[in-house]
């Protein structure tokens, strides 16, 4: 069984997951999905060996200095909702991404999401699954990890 770290993503059938903790307890940093049996549309919960509970979510946060986003990816399908947004963000950037604060309306590009303000939801069709995949990729590049 493939054991993955907490806010780790990973690729289940049509969807992008992510691995998150149990609210109650924020010491274990690995959690392993069992198959598929033990998965529903929204969140998977998989108990260790010690009795606790894990997640795997298809509501991806993604979190930098000032921006924290919900972005969830089905098939070619990719959805972006703005949870927060700073009044001193500006950009973040790296070789394979750019997140910046757009002027008229929030929008996704092949590799940049322009962002406008908090509650505004975007979403886009990729022409392929893999374009959507690689494009959520390089938006999670940008934590460093």
């Amino acid at each position: 069984m493939k054991e993955y770290k907490i806010g780790e993503l990973f690729q289940w059938e049509d969807r992008t997951l992510m691995c998150v903790d149990d609210v109650s307890s924020k010491v274990y940093d690995k959690c392993s999905l069992q198959g598929k049996d033990y998965c529903t549309k929204v969140c998977c919960g998989s108990s260790r060996s010690d009795n606790t509970m894990v997640y795997f979510t298809n509501k991806l946060i993604f979190s930098a200095e000032g921006i924290k986003l919900q972005i969830k990816r089905k098939g070619c399908k990719v959805k972006v909702k703005v949870l927060e947004l700073s009044d001193e963000f500006d950009n973040i950037e790296n070789d394979k991404f750019t997140v910046y604060k757009s002027n008229i309306v929030s929008n996704i590009d092949y590799y940049s999401l322009g962002i406008y303000e908090v509650r505004d939801k975007v979403k886009y069709k990729f022409p392929t699954e893999q374009e959507a995949i690689d494009w959520v990729d390089r938006l999670f590049s940008l934590r460093g990890e």
